[in-house]
């Protein structure tokens, strides 16, 4: 659905040691339900041009306050098709959750540091 990408790299661990690498976070789907969001995906690095999961996304579901708390911050629509709104709701969506969550659940990556790699609707 959505892939971000550091502007910088990071040291994280690969196998036994620390590797500077550009980190990516993969948001494969947003489900919605009663009782709000639920995010599933995962942090990756590309050592050799192959995904090497890091972690997977452990997250509560966002309840529909706190979507609704997020999305009053967000910009009105500037899409013109169904698949181009929900791919810009969900990268406003992805950045805004991961400056909520703060650096520390996140690797320690800043949230302006983080950058869209791509976006693709599944609908």
């Amino acid at each position: 659905m959505v892939v971000l990408k550091t502007k910088n790299t990071h040291s994280v661990l690969k196998d036994r040691s620390f590797v500077d690498t550009t980190v990516y976070l993969k948001i494969q789907e947003i489900c919605l339900g009663a009782d709000g969001a639920n995010i599933t995906g995962y942090y990756f690095i590309k050592p050799d041009d192959n995904e090497r999961v890091l972690d997977f996304i452990n997250m509560d579901p966002i309840n529909w306050e706190t979507v609704e708390a997020i999305e009053a911050n967000l910009n009105a629509f500037d899409a013109n098709s169904l698949r181009a709104a929900i791919n810009q709701r969900a990268v406003e969506f992805a950045f805004a959750v991961l400056q909520q969550e703060g650096d520390e659940k996140n690797y320690n990556i800043p949230a302006n540091d983080w950058e869209v790699e791509e976006t693709e609707a599944t609908v």
